[in-house]
């Protein structure tokens, strides 16, 4: 436990030092949900209980995408990963103690949200918390996982953005966080299905602003636990720590 817990530390010293990365995973997407609501806001579905919850969905997206992914390539391209292996370190201590960070940072990011929308809009958490810790801590293991398999795909520092950046606008334009599905072309609408950030999202707007949801929300979670283990699975195969 305290090889995990020194992981973690130095994980957080690095999330610290990097102020750009908390600026584009947390501010960026509060600021869109703020500017989305206010430009969309003259159509009663367009409100702040909509973009909210969909924004904090964007927002896991981009932990694992942009935090989880790029720096991981830089460590195994800078050779952290080698020279921690010849430490006493196992790679399950230091898996868990970078996984385990950015879930708290997820929670975080949660957090920054809720407290934003209950202040500067009275947004009030309609759900159950404990099912919004629920989803939260899903979603955020969704993404992360998929940093994972990212970062195994991508052979170098340059790669990974070229890899991250048509995932992440893929899921942002085909998710319904910007837009409803029913306002898609009805040829995409079967693929909002099969994004994982349709279910954190739906998942999310179910728990905290109560928007009529897409699915039940026993099927969101259910669609997030079998994203984690697929993405875990291939992370498993694909990640490569030199």
């Amino acid at each position: 436990m305290k090889a995990v817990w020194a992981i973690y530390r130095a994980n957080l010293r690095e999330y610290a030092r990097n102020p750009a990365v908390m600026a584009f995973t947390v501010v960026m997407p509060l600021l869109l949900a703020v500017f989305l609501s206010l430009i969309m806001g003259n159509q009663e579905f367009f409100t702040i209980d909509y973009y909210l919850p969909n924004m904090l969905g964007i927002s896991l997206m981009w932990l694992g995408v942009f935090a989880t992914a790029q720096p991981l390539v830089e460590q195994r391209e800078q050779k952290i990963f080698r020279r921690m292996a010849v430490t006493p370190l196992s790679r399950q201590s230091m898996l868990w103690g970078q996984v385990l960070f950015r879930v708290s940072v997820g929670l975080f990011q949660a957090a920054v949200f809720l407290i934003a929308g209950r202040v500067g809009f009275g947004v009030r958490v309609q759900g159950s918390w404990l099912l919004l810790l629920g989803a939260t801590v899903m979603g955020a293991l969704v993404f992360v996982t998929l940093g994972y398999v990212l970062a195994g795909l991508a052979r170098s520092q340059e790669a990974a953005p070229v890899i991250a950046q048509p995932v992440q606008m893929g899921m942002m334009f085909l998710s319904s966080t910007l837009l409803p599905a029913a306002m898609l072309p009805e040829g995409v609408r079967a693929v909002v299905r099969a994004i994982p950030l349709t279910y954190v999202a739906d998942a999310l707007r179910q728990t905290i602003s109560r928007v009529p949801p897409m699915f039940p929300l026993w099927v969101d979670f259910a669609a997030m636990a079998g994203w984690i283990v697929l993405f875990f699975v291939l992370a498993v195969k694909s990640f490569r720590w030199e």
